[in-house]
């Protein structure tokens, strides 16, 4: 089970990478998962992992401070509100966009009330 965990961490890794590169792709939630599996595979694994500049720079602060910078919250936002209003529009089911339209308001609340705004002369 592990070397699952360690190859879905890769990917993951890639993923998020691919995503510092591509602004269409968010970076943070790709490097999360990593974070997750990583840490699930091997502490070395995650030793390594929260050596990187890459964790450093898109996740640490989110991990120890639950704060995000401005920037990436509306990144994050806008990437996922876009992604649930394109199933929104694409399906007939009254449920789906009732249930679309619940998680849209879900994600704004959590991201804009529960995790702070990252503080300029911290970044």
């Amino acid at each position: 089970m592990k070397l699952v965990y360690i190859l879905l961490g890769i990917l993951f890794l890639v993923i998020g990478a691919i995503g510092v590169l591509l602004p269409i792709l968010p970076t943070t939630p790709f490097l999360l998962l990593s974070s997750v599996f990583f840490t699930r595979s091997s502490d070395r694994l995650t030793k390594w992992f929260h050596s990187t500049k890459l964790y450093q720079r898109h996740l640490q602060s989110f991990v120890e401070n639950k704060e995000l910078s401005l920037s990436r919250k509306i990144v994050l936002t806008t990437f996922a509100t876009t992604m649930l209003l394109v199933g929104f529009f694409s399906t007939a089911s009254l449920f789906v966009k009732v249930v679309m339209v619940l998680l849209i308001g879900f994600l704004h609340y959590y991201f804009w009330f529960v995790i702070q705004t990252k503080k300029r002369d911290k970044e």
